[in-house]
Order: C-alpha cells, then structure tokens, then sequence
C-alpha cells in the first residue's frame, strides 16, 4: 500500500496502512476502521472527516441584506473507501457483510446507529454514527470491488434539543428579543424528525 497522507483541517484525510492521530490523542489500531466493533472488510482506501458549521442569517428591517452570524456546528460527515479483493475470500461474502450493516433485514423501517472506531474519528470524538449512503462498483478491469460509505455522526435527540436551545438564545439575543423556552426547541426538533 502506498505512504500514508495525514492532514488534518475541516476536511481531514487519512489514507492507507500507517500514520494516525496526533500524539496524546486516545489512538485506534492504524489504518482500521471498525463498525460496531469488527473490524470492516477489505483494505482501507481512503477515510475522510469533514466538519462545517451553521450560519445563521437575520433579517434586519428597513435593510436589503439580513446579517450573518455563526449559528453551531452541524454533525461530522465520514467518508470511507474500501477495496474488496477476491484474495480475501468472496467480494459478494464481503459486501454482504457491510450490506447488513447499512441494513440489516427486509423490511427495516429506520437504519441503525452504530458505533465507530478508527485513528481519526477518535482524533474527532466521533463515536457514534448512521450509514448515510452506500455505494458498490465493480469493474471489469479486475475482480475486485470498490465500496464508499458514507455516515453521519448521530447525534441524540437530547443533545440536539440543548444545542437548538442555545442557537436560538444565541439569536434572539443578538436580535434584542427574549429567549425562547427550552419547550419550544424541543417541539421544534420533535416536528423535524417526526418524533412525538
């Protein structure tokens, strides 16, 4: 396998069998990415982090443009990319397996949450996460398989009510009005993720 790249920024990439998280950084064993504590199959391609935040506009009156502010932190996206080799057994046994990861039977009503273990998750205390996207690629070049996932930290329905919470204080203080009720975030981020 090709030297291993580290950088690491909102858009932070590890690749390959070596390198790993900064010195004092709890560490996973390098270049493993494990899901629910198995280790996924195949090699390790590509592993990329990315973060962003929320902006928030306000609209002022009697101006054209409303006004901008940093409103939070939106969850972390994870990207990975796995190379399926027939050296390590069936592609088709392999895929299965992370198949079921992304769902695990017929008639699966809501996808799971998982645990994550990896070098640079850990680096950024991702720890818990939802397959997002799965995509399979074969090719005719060769009998491998090429697999992207993709996941989304999760982050749970308590802490996102504390987090709204505090954007909307946040707001509303900068636009000179009081705080609003910790009940009205909530039922705000009940009525976005149908939860009762």
């Amino acid at each position: 396998m090709p030297d291993t790249t580290y950088n690491y920024d909102q858009n932070a990439q590890y690749s390959g069998a070596d390198g790993g998280a900064a010195g004092g950084e709890k560490k996973a064993e390098k270049g493993l990415v494990k899901i629910d504590g198995s280790t996924l199959p195949g090699s390790l391609a590509r592993l990329n982090v990315h973060g962003s935040i929320v902006i928030d506009t306000m609209e002022i009156q009697d101006r054209d443009a409303g006004v901008t502010q940093p409103g939070g932190f939106n969850p972390y996206d994870v990207s990975i990319q796995l190379i399926l080799s027939a050296d390590d057994g069936s592609i088709y046994d392999q895929s299965k397996t992370i198949r079921g990861m992304f769902k695990e039977k017929d008639g699966q009503v809501k996808p799971n949450v998982h645990t994550i273990t990896s070098a640079l998750t850990d680096l950024n205390d991702i720890s818990e996460v939802l397959i997002s996207d799965l995509d399979f690629t074969e090719s005719n070049k060769n009998d491998g398989m090429e697999v992207w996932i993709r996941l989304t930290e999760y982050i749970p329905l308590e802490a996102q009510v504390e987090n709204q919470v505090i954007q909307n204080q946040a707001s509303e203080a900068a636009a000179g009005v009081l705080p609003g009720s910790y009940d009205a975030a909530a039922s705000e981020i009940a009525k976005d993720t149908g939860t009762p």
